[in-house]
């Protein structure tokens, strides 16, 4: 494409004349074929509204200063009107600008004169609180990222700003001035474990952005996953679900918001104890083109589904001969080799398969490289859920895996990992698929139909 050819030229060391010109040439055709730009299918009304103002404030301009100020002004009204109705206020001030001049000394009309003053104020006052919440919103968003403030610190610095934008003027907010606003609100109260108020403000918002036509499947996807996973925390699992039946089902999801959709109802299911539901939701991401396109996502999938599998030949629906180990690993090769603590899932994965394949020697073969793992990579507070669940299989060969046994002897690492909270946060499921507890709950159910123990 021209884009790639400019951005391989943009870093080419080469510097010939003939070079130099193309380079020119080719860079000036790019930037013409912008005026003709289509956003693709995906783009909201919101983003193709401001793409179409911005197209319009590039041909007042032209026309401004070319002399032609008066077919810039037969358009100039209706363009500021659909400005204002987006909240998009710094085209408002610029095409306010030159609708003052007009009216002010070109086409003099005092009424107009004074309205798109005042409209121009107004923005320029609502622009202030944009760029408040947004230098918020970044700032919060670093901390978030790089962990080096306390939850206390960052909860401190919202009562900051808070205090800030109380004390400026906000007419006519933005539809990102909503967003980043509200996406802060949801952080601060989740630092707080205040999961009521983030269903409440949500419940506000979806009220407020339907009423203003800001309405879009993106931020649908906001509010809809934002109030399950509160749900979720709240352990009110029912309730979770039947949003996931009603709103969230008839969301369009871009490719991107996609599999995290879906890893928001496998979940959501799995925390339900639906395992019927979570398998199906699997086994459609795993078979999906879209999804195989992105390996990463291709590989989340592929562990999900091998442990719906499991969970399938526990329940004796299908035959433990299904469940191939060699063809799992050859699927999974970079969660396989990821040393931070992500390929948990992986290991543990095939301790499930010697458990129900019974093969109890390859099982206890793995025992000292999992030791040594869970020793070097799972120290820290986030994979201390994981290192509990290790210690626990790692005791099943001292009790002849037995499981009335087995559960005696592991109380202690029982009793911690019931201390502690299954993590709700997606990059964190991707280690804990099933909470430990349930998984272990499960272990016990298959080690007992193996011994035959009634």
């Amino acid at each position: 494409t021209q884009e790639s050819v400019v951005k391989s030229m943009n870093y080419s060391s080469a510097k010939s004349s003939a070079f130099i010109k193309l380079k020119d040439r080719l860079s000036k055709k790019l930037e013409h074929g912008l005026l003709f730009f289509e956003p693709n299918k995906e783009t909201s009304i919101i983003g193709k509204t401001y793409i179409k103002l911005l197209r319009k404030q590039f041909q007042h301009r032209v026309l401004v200063m070319t002399n032609n100020r008066k077919i810039s002004q037969l358009n100039i009204e209706k363009d500021i009107a659909l400005a204002i109705k987006y909240g998009f206020h710094n085209i408002i001030v610029q095409l306010c600008n030159w609708a003052i001049m007009n009216y002010g000394f070109i086409t003099p009309n005092l009424k107009k004169l004074n309205y798109y003053t005042e409209v121009s104020e107004i923005a320029f006052e609502d622009m202030k609180a944009d760029f408040v919440v947004r230098k918020q919103y970044s700032l919060i968003s670093h901390h978030a990222l790089i962990k080096r403030k306390s939850s206390q610190d960052i909860i401190q610095m919202y009562e900051d700003f808070k205090i800030e934008l109380s004390n400026l003027s906000v007419q006519n907010p933005s539809y990102f001035y909503i967003l980043q606003l509200y996406e802060i609100q949801v952080y601060i109260n989740s630092l707080k474990n205040n999961h009521s108020e983030i269903i409440k403000i949500s419940k506000e918002l979806e009220s407020n952005i339907i009423h203003r036509g800001f309405y879009t499947d993106h931020l649908g996807y906001k509010l809809e996953s934002n109030k399950i996973n509160a749900l979720l925390r709240l352990k009110r699992y029912e309730e979770a679900t039947d949003l996931l039946s009603d709103k969230f089902s008839s969301l369009n999801f871009t490719d991107f918001n996609l599999t995290k959709a879906k890893t928001l109802e496998f979940k959501t299911y799995i925390l339900a104890k639906n395992y019927n539901k979570a398998h199906s939701i699997a086994k459609w991401c795993y078979y999906n083109k879209s999804i195989a396109h992105y390996s990463i996502n291709h590989q989340l999938w592929t562990i999900n589904y091998f442990y719906m599998r499991f969970l399938l030949a526990v329940d004796g629906q299908i035959d433990p001969k299904e469940l191939r180990l060699g063809k799992f690993m050859n699927e999974v090769p970079l969660y396989s080799k990821d040393k931070r603590g992500f390929n948990v899932s992986v290991l543990i994965c095939q301790m499930l398969f010697f458990l129900i394949k019974k093969k109890f020697n390859p099982f206890i073969d793995r025992m000292d490289a999992l030791r040594q793992y869970s020793f070097r990579y799972l120290k820290s507070d986030d994979t201390l859920r994981s290192n509990c669940f290790i210690k626990m299989l790692l005791k099943l060969p001292d009790v002849g895996f037995h499981p009335v046994r087995a559960h005696a002897h592991v109380q202690k690492e029982y009793k911690k990992l019931m201390s502690t909270e299954y993590p709700i946060d997606q990059n964190l499921t991707t280690i804990e698929v099933i909470p430990y507890e349930e998984l272990w709950r499960i272990i016990l159910e298959l080690m007992t139909k193996q011994k035959n123990i009634a």
